[in-house]
């Protein structure tokens, strides 16, 4: 990225231009400068090529779904997490640039960056996140928020899977308050987004099929025993096998757990959810805790529908 951009401003003969933009520019200022910029550009497109454009761009191909069998699919997801107590919440398609970089681990080269200070949701959990932190902020008495939703996800990176698109549909949940002094909360979180997600699978899919990897920050500390005790319970119950593994990404704090599906002689990764630590950075208080979780709703409706 940084060579393109090199011989960009070596072509216009204009060498650092993008920093000076960057750093010297105030939002608005930037904004207008891309409306304009933006503006200019669309006029020299002709309506052929448009077409043609359109023919090109991943990011504007229709999904190869029944969207009539699809939104039932998610209305059964939403319904069922509601009378489990996470409110559903229509999004936005678009949340304010960074969203998904400032306080995760994510390049922003990955997101799709639009005007007016805002990019292209590629995660619905951080909007959902956003959204509790920003109602946390305001309450005096802070309750356990929960909500879920569905989201078309738009990203960056191009697949080279024909089974994965720029943009796909996925469904969830997103729990955040503050800690307890003896871990109850975040056994409580971690509990309730895994068990959700084993019964709505178990409810589409054979037992046999299903496994769980559980990642553990530090697996000989307090809480994390206490939440693997807890997990280990849920699982046998449901006779779904289970492994503990260590963590070592940075993207998630304290647990990372994945569900995988045997599936045509491999593994799909169906869901994943942890705890992160967006809501400490965004209300710089190290109580919070955010528990987020996500599940391939269009894969799982491809894999159903025999289209995978």
């Amino acid at each position: 990225m940084k060579r393109i951009i090199q011989k960009l401003e070596q072509k216009l003969g204009i060498p650092g231009l993008v920093d000076r933009i960057a750093m010297n520019l105030s939002g608005s200022e930037l904004n207008t400068f891309l409306l304009y910029l933006f503006s200019k550009r669309t006029k020299q497109i002709t309506p052929p090529v448009l077409l043609q454009q359109y023919r090109q761009n991943r990011f504007s191909v229709p999904a190869s779904i029944d969207p009539i069998r699809y939104k039932e699919d998610e209305i059964f997801w939403l319904k069922s997490a509601n009378y489990k107590g996470f409110k559903p919440v229509v999004l936005s398609p678009l949340i304010p640039l960074g969203s998904s970089s400032v306080v995760g681990y994510v390049d922003q080269n990955n997101v799709i960056s639009a005007l007016r200070g805002s990019e292209v949701v590629s995660d619905a959990t951080n909007a959902l996140a956003l959204k509790v932190a920003s109602e946390i902020s305001k309450e005096k008495k802070v309750a356990v928020k929960r909500y879920c939703g569905t989201h078309r996800h738009v990203r960056g990176q191009n697949y080279n899977n024909p089974a994965f698109s720029a943009h796909f549909g996925a469904f969830c949940l997103v729990s955040g308050g503050i800690a307890r002094s003896n871990h109850s909360f975040e056994v409580e979180l971690a509990k309730t987004h895994i068990s959700f997600y084993l019964d709505m699978l178990l409810s589409l899919f054979a037992k046999e099929n299903l496994s769980m990897e559980v990642y553990l920050a530090d697996n000989s500390s307090t809480i994390s025993r206490q939440i693997e005790e807890a997990i280990r319970l849920i699982c046998q119950s449901s006779e779904v096998d289970f492994k503990v593994q260590e963590l070592t990404n940075k993207y998630y704090q304290i647990l990372q757990f994945k569900i995988f599906f045997s599936y045509k002689n491999g593994q799909i990764d169906l869901a994943d959810g942890g705890f992160v630590d967006w809501t400490q950075k965004m209300l710089a208080n190290n109580k919070q805790r955010l528990f987020i979780s996500g599940v391939g709703l269009e894969i799982i409706h491809k894999i159903r529908q025999e289209m995978l």
